[in-house]
């Protein structure tokens, strides 16, 4: 497991890949309704905050294994929903 820092580090990354992402669509698709991307944009930095709050209140710090779980779940959670965004935007991209 990495250490806070590096969690937090790879939350913030990937979480500014899908916001880099969205604004290119953006600047290339100035004429379409933006509004589905604006919502992604949205969802991606609530997503950020909210696992960075979670990972600077650890519940159970006193034991590794509880805070090693804590983090895995964390993990789960950034992939998935990142993924989640990616398809998003795959969708938006192709639909319009």
């Amino acid at each position: 497991m990495a250490n806070k820092r590096q969690a937090k580090k790879l939350v913030i990354e990937l979480s500014n890949q899908v916001i880099s992402d969205c604004f290119n669509y953006l600047q290339l698709h100035p004429e379409k309704d933006n509004s589905d991307v604006l919502e992604i944009i949205d969802e991606v930095q609530q997503l950020r905050d909210e696992l960075v709050m979670r990972m600077n209140h650890i519940s159970g710090s006193d034991n590794p294994k509880l805070v090693k779980d804590y983090f895995r779940t964390i993990y789960k959670e950034l992939f998935t929903k990142v993924d989640e965004a990616f398809a998003d935007l795959s969708r938006v991209i192709t639909a319009k």
